[in-house]
């Protein structure tokens, strides 16, 4: 995200419509510059402890900025400043989330070619989705809220699901004058322990046998031909995923989707997305985009009701994926009861449900005979008696603390490495300080991973 200093927000606050949206935007600002560890002395004398985008430094001190840079967000801030009576938009009709989603973009811009990567508006990765009734170009990034706004986009009627590389030449016209490009992002390293609760922590044959398999395998320094030992990829940890994906990485080998680095799957500077969407502002960033539909379009379904029913089908899903490891019980020799409790961390690591609600099938033989509608039964009544939300959402971090704490600095650092494009891109912290700074002991009253055991 781009940000604006201190100094300037009580001059651009006096210019913009005091409401929500504006201390909302401030905030944010405000949030990334504590990210980055940017502190504002004064306008004209500012210190840097880390690098930022060159139109922010020609802005904050006061410089003419470079009159090349998109919609005028520079110039815009620098006469706020000066005069303290332009308008932060050129359009009066703009609203501070039309800002917000500006700045965005062209903090990415600037951002592409810091990295040297230069800047373009291609149409031809085959990731690139298109619904071409309300002309929609979305490019999927996996653990990035991609399932729910497939599903979502299906429901509101923007049309089937196509690849952008599929398009005639008349349709590709017609997308380029009227698209609705839509990216999302959030935190690489809560991405990518996402990535790792979902698809291993979590029950999941297929991601066992593809990822967990061969990552244990090599953590563990064991041969696949030793037939003396069966890894299935069941117990794999988070520490021996990072030092399988890290070592992939140095090979110049693809890791799985779901653990590369987001701008290998879409790239910001191979084409302009017009809304790039943030999981961290994700509730504000939906409204917005959905707003822009309804305005031109007429939608078959409002979605209102579609988070509840994607969390129901989640659900359904997740657990049919646990039924499914009864096969290999007698090969893992993990007890079904300890997969079943992963569902329940699942939740309690994602923020639906309090850790405090145990978990209701701990006796093997009742865990072994539940079925699938006692289980959903069970989960929806640990989620309505959460009711403390503040306490479980802030869970969520805990269980992230508690991952990353046993991953070793030197595998850290290289991490820092390995997401590094994606933190300079989209302006998130390549060393978060909760993370790195080992010095504070982490709470472990409760187990969230303890279902390997």
């Amino acid at each position: 995200m781009y940000f604006i200093p201190d100094m300037l927000h009580d001059k651009l606050l006096s210019t913009m419509p005091a409401a929500e949206d504006t201390v909302r935007l401030v905030k944010e600002q405000r949030q990334f510059a504590s990210r980055k560890n940017i502190h504002f002395k004064d306008i004209g004398e500012t210190k840097y402890t880390t690098s930022q985008s060159k139109a922010t430094e020609r802005i904050v001190n006061g410089l003419q900025p470079n009159a090349s840079l998109d919609s005028g967000i520079s110039k815009t801030v620098y006469n706020v400043y000066n005069e303290g009576q332009e308008s932060p938009s050129k359009n009066p009709h703009e609203s501070m989330e039309d800002l917000k989603f500006k700045i965005r973009r062209q903090y990415v811009k600037e951002q592409c070619y810091n990295l040297d990567y230069g800047y373009s508006n291609e149409y031809t990765s085959n990731r690139y989705n298109v619904y071409t009734k309300f002309n929609v170009l979305y490019c999927p990034i996996t653990k990035c809220s991609s399932t729910f706004w497939k599903g979502n986009f299906q429901r509101i009627g923007a049309g089937p699901e196509r690849r952008v590389t599929s398009l005639n030449r008349t349709e590709l016209v017609v997308l380029r004058a009227h698209e609705l490009s839509l990216l999302i992002v959030r935190d690489p390293y809560k991405r990518l322990f996402s990535a790792y609760e979902n698809k291993l922590y979590h029950p999941s044959l297929i991601h066992w046998k593809k990822v967990g398999r061969p990552a244990t395998l090599f953590a563990r320094n064991i041969t696949a031909s030793d037939s003396r030992n069966k890894f299935y990829g069941h117990d794999v940890t988070f520490p021996e995923l990072i030092i399988y994906i890290l070592d992939r990485w140095r090979k110049g080998l693809d890791n799985d989707m779901h653990f590369r680095p987001m701008y290998t799957l879409c790239n910001p500077c191979k084409h302009e997305f017009r809304y790039i969407a943030m999981l961290e502002t994700i509730n504000d960033d939906v409204e917005y985009i959905m707003e822009k539909l309804r305005n031109n379009y007429e939608l078959t379904d409002t979605g209102s009701d579609f988070s509840k029913d994607y969390f129901f089908r989640i659900y359904h899903g997740h657990i049919q994926k646990v039924l499914e490891t009864k096969s290999l019980l007698p090969k893992i020799k993990l007890p079904f009861h300890r997969l079943m409790l992963r569902t329940w961390r699942d939740l309690q690591i994602r923020g639906f449900m309090s850790k405090n609600i145990p978990f209701p099938f701990d006796d093997e033989l009742v865990a072994l005979n539940v079925s699938k509608e006692d289980f959903f039964e069970a989960i929806q009544k640990g989620v309505e008696a959460t009711t403390d939300k503040e306490a479980a959402h802030a869970q969520k971090a805990e269980a992230l603390h508690q991952a990353y704490r046993y991953v070793p600095m030197n595998d850290m650092e290289s991490l820092a490495e390995y997401l590094s494009v994606d933190c300079q891109l989209f302006g998130y912290d390549n060393r978060p300080q909760e993370l790195f700074d080992r010095s504070n002991p982490i709470s472990t009253d409760f187990v969230y991973l303890d279902g390997l055991e």
